[in-house]
């Protein structure tokens, strides 16, 4: 259901590539594949994006 949601709110976006997301997401998904959770994935790419928007302001 939440990835519909996502899917919907991305309709209409202009269609480019926020590095900072993607960057964000692969400490993410390490960290799924090493623990099997839902949420620390959860707040290990929150904490990854936050940490680059300090560094890299878009």
């Amino acid at each position: 259901m939440a990835g519909t949601l996502v899917g919907v709110l991305h309709l209409g976006a202009a269609p480019d590539v926020r590095w900072q997301y993607v960057i964000a997401a692969l400490p993410a998904a390490a960290t799924l594949l090493w623990r099997r959770t839902f949420y620390v994935p959860l707040l290990v790419g929150a904490a990854t994006l936050a940490l680059l928007r300090l560094v890299w302001p878009a």
